[in-house]
């Protein structure tokens, strides 16, 4: 008897930082080798706030390593990985309640070089968001927030092997422009931000490949503020972008060509994430609740042909998980870093859980019960409004939809010819033998 894997389960989240200490402002990335890593500052008010780093091993996570000792604190610590899964960091240090320095950092394979103090190098005023990217030839992109021109505004600058290139204003907005995010894809880039007390909404540029062109407003809500954006470049260069709402704090979505502007959730959510998984369906995580007013909850949505698609993740005990962060690898698993505090622990942690197939169904039970199709359609009736979710032979989700009470069609043209398993609302599993 043959055992499939056939149900998408989480696994329990692990704790990445491991410090008496309260940690917070973390990011993460995969590199192309599937290894995690992660940034993110930590301390209290009897220390500094340091920059910590660590990174996914075959049987968990390398040792919590401080890589920088800050005078008084850091904030916004962001990271990106180039073609050799070396780590390259950028972060904000604090000199006064007023002032913060840029500074970047990377890894050589072997050792750790820098910092380096970019508001010295690139003539920063004064700066206090910041984002990083690295591309597939391992050029370093950056972007920051700036005051030296008598107004915040976003600012842009790369570094191809030869040093900094002079920083270009990529925002050039009335309103104070900050929270940057990029997003690269092949030789293009995209960076959103918040323009407030202006137009109160998210733009974003685009630098086609020769140029940059005219900032884009891509939340297209007047009168609301709109902040926290976050941006992903899909398959064939789709962008989209999340974003929450200020006055109600509720996420949207949007993406190229920017003309369904819609809400994920009809609840309070903060601090949404937004990514891409291989077939081009985007996925938004965000924080539930409205931390520490109700008790949060981490909530997962997925857009497909019908509509989103919502989950809330189990987490367990934990205790406002906030800021989530999302990935999704070339096999369409979904990894999230978050930041919480366990009731068995009195500080706050950086935690990672997944995704990941488990169960087993007997083969043989399933001989008689299989769909053919032809052409990439499938029709359901269903009895009720439910979902339906696709899966590969190894038990991996690939599609998945709203059902409705009544008849239904589920398209699988994008989906090369082969065996695959299909459960529908309460039906039982069906085996699908798609042929083209």
């Amino acid at each position: 008897m043959i055992l499939l894997s056939l149900l998408f389960l989480w696994t329990q989240p692990e704790c990445i930082s491991n410090l008496d200490i309260v940690c917070r402002g973390h990011d993460a990335e995969m590199d192309r080798f599937g290894r995690i890593h992660t940034v993110w500052y930590a301390g209290d008010e009897f220390n500094t706030i340091d920059v910590y780093y660590s990174r996914s091993t075959n049987g968990g996570w390398t040792s919590t390593e401080m890589i920088w000792n800050a005078t008084l604190s850091c904030q916004k610590t962001r990271i990106s990985v180039d073609t050799s899964g070396n780590p390259h960091i950028l972060w904000i240090d604090l000199i006064s309640d007023t002032q913060g320095k840029l500074y970047y950092m990377f890894h050589y394979g072997t050792e750790w070089v820098g910092p380096q103090d970019l508001s010295d190098t690139l003539s920063i005023s004064n700066t206090g968001t910041c984002d990083i990217a690295v591309d597939e030839s391992s050029y370093v992109h950056i972007v920051w927030d700036d005051y030296k021109a008598g107004n915040w505004e976003i600012y842009y600058s790369v570094n191809k092997g030869e040093g900094w290139a002079t920083p270009v204003n990529i925002s050039n907005l009335a309103g104070y422009d900050n929270f940057p995010r990029i997003s690269l894809w092949n030789k293009r880039i995209f960076v959103v931000w918040r323009d407030e007390p202006g137009e109160k909404d998210v733009f974003l540029a685009h630098f086609n490949g020769a140029q940059w062109l005219t900032p884009v407003n891509v939340s297209q809500t007047p009168g609301v503020s709109s902040r926290n954006p976050a941006v992903s470049v899909g398959k064939y260069g789709i962008t989209m972008v999340a974003w929450e709402e200020s006055v109600d704090k509720y996420p949207y979505f949007n993406k190229y060509p920017w003309a369904d502007t819609s809400r994920v959730w009809s609840d309070i959510c903060t601090w949404p994430d937004v990514v891409s998984d291989t077939s081009n369906t985007p996925h938004v995580i965000a924080t539930g609740g409205d931390p520490p007013i109700v008790d949060p909850e981490l909530r997962y949505a997925t857009l497909t042909d019908t509509g989103w698609i919502y989950e809330v993740l189990p987490i367990g005990d934990f205790w406002e998980p906030t800021h989530p962060v999302v990935i999704i690898d070339s096999s369409n698993v979904v990894h999230i870093v978050f930041k919480a505090k366990h009731l068995s622990d009195p500080d706050i942690d950086i935690y990672y859980m997944k995704g990941e197939g488990g169960g087993g169904i007997p083969e043989d039970v399933l001989q008689n019960d299989t769909v053919i199709s032809y052409n990439g359609k499938i029709y359901i009736h269903s009895s009720d409004n439910g979902i339906y979710e696709v899966y590969d032979l190894t038990g991996k989700v690939i599609k998945r939809g709203s059902l409705i009470s009544g008849e239904n069609y589920i398209m699988l043209k994008d989906i090369p010819a082969g065996t695959y398993f299909l459960r529908a609302g309460k039906e039982g599993l069906k085996k699908i033998l798609l042929i083209k």
